[in-house]
């Protein structure tokens, strides 16, 4: 799937198999939120592509909030770097809820940034929605300036 945040001239592609994968992991864990990482790159300045979702080795979830564990990793970063591959942003799930960020979600990706084992400035996030049936919607989000942008989904 291709979004596009056009004041800020930036695209970013999400393989359809990526978001199957995220829809699956998010089922099987309800009514408990869940989530993960997201790794790509930066094919230019201005277009952005997510090739791989890394999945905590732990992970403890409530209906209203998860905690990942990413000890455990360092090798599998390491191989993902080696080919090209970078840390992009976030993903969880908000069983019961809407795909909008919260205050939380905000204060997450801000956390993010000022995280000295991370070296990006605008990580992305992406939010799914769901019932214990199925993954009704997802939003997905840049980070900037102490803001979160919502991406539109590009229909070219």
């Amino acid at each position: 799937m291709k979004y596009k945040l056009s004041f800020r001239g930036l695209s970013l592609k999400i393989e359809d198999k990526l978001l199957e994968y995220m829809y699956s992991k998010a089922l099987d864990a309800y009514p408990n939120e869940v989530g993960g990482m997201l790794a790509g790159r930066y094919e230019s300045k201005n277009s952005a592509i997510v090739e791989h979702i890394v999945m905590p080795k732990a992970i403890s979830g409530t209906p209203n909030e998860f905690v990942r564990n990413t000890a455990g990793l360092e090798e599998l970063w390491s191989e993902l770097k080696n080919k090209g591959i970078e840390y992009l942003g976030e993903w969880h799930t908000h069983p019961n809820g809407s795909s909008h960020y919260s205050s939380t979600d905000l204060n997450a990706m801000s956390e993010v940034v000022k995280d000295n084992n991370v070296s990006i400035l605008n990580p992305i996030l992406l939010i799914l929605s769901l019932d214990k049936t199925r993954v009704k919607e997802h939003h997905v989000y840049l980070y900037d300036s102490s803001r979160l942008f919502i991406f539109q989904k590009d229909n070219e």
